[in-house]
């Protein structure tokens, strides 16, 4: 599902995340948003030369390929603020499938402004 954000078009994202969260379990929208943060960690290692720093091994290749889309680690602390932004909104009810989705095209905003 990621991996969709860097590689697909926004409505190709959105159909992803909504056949992932087929359930309306917070939880589970919650991990995912845990393991987003983890490839966002990874990918700053990658982008400055750190590969024992990536957690997620299995995807360095992925992760080394999303790296390069991103030219500043600003862009980076922006998809980490509207990551943070989406726990808090569904901590606060909002519908997770929704908060997801909403998360996924502003996310797909900011990985588009990068050249």
């Amino acid at each position: 599902m990621f991996k969709g954000l860097f590689s697909k078009d926004t409505p190709a994202a959105l159909d992803t995340i909504d056949n992932l969260l087929k359930s309306n379990d917070r939880g589970d929208a919650e991990r995912v948003l845990e393991q987003w943060q983890s490839f966002l960690g990874d990918m700053i290692c990658a982008k400055y030369d750190n590969p024992t720093g990536i957690i997620n091994s299995d995807f360095a290749h992925d992760i080394d390929g999303f790296s390069a889309k991103i030219y500043d680690s600003d862009l980076i602390a922006r998809l980490t603020e509207e990551i943070k932004l989406t726990v808090l909104g569904l901590r606060r009810n909002t519908h997770p499938r929704l908060a997801m989705a909403a998360l996924a095209i502003r996310m797909r905003r900011v990985i588009n402004q990068s050249p």
